[in-house]
């Protein structure tokens, strides 16, 4: 599955969709307001977006432009979101 967003991004995000660069082997993506998380084949979870209360789970609260994988999740096979 090949992944593609857009938005906001900061206030100069794209107003066309863009590929989303480091993601292969998608299983599903699930999106909020401001930030994304996508399962990936091998059962990590990777997030990009907004990360103002740690909501990409990779130990910062570091908006993200390009996915990063969430710390210490492995074996994953159903992801969801909840409110920020």
């Amino acid at each position: 599955m090949v992944v593609w967003g857009w938005g906001i991004n900061g206030g100069d995000g794209p107003v066309r969709p863009v590929q989303v660069n480091g993601l292969t082997g998608v299983i599903s993506v699930l999106g909020r307001d401001r930030f994304a998380l996508a399962l990936l084949d091998d059962g990590t979870i990777w997030g990009w977006g907004y990360n103002g209360a740690g909501q990409l789970g990779d130990g910062t609260r570091t908006d993200r432009l390009t996915p990063v994988q969430v710390n210490g999740l492995t074996g994953v096979t159903v992801i969801a979101v909840g409110s920020e």
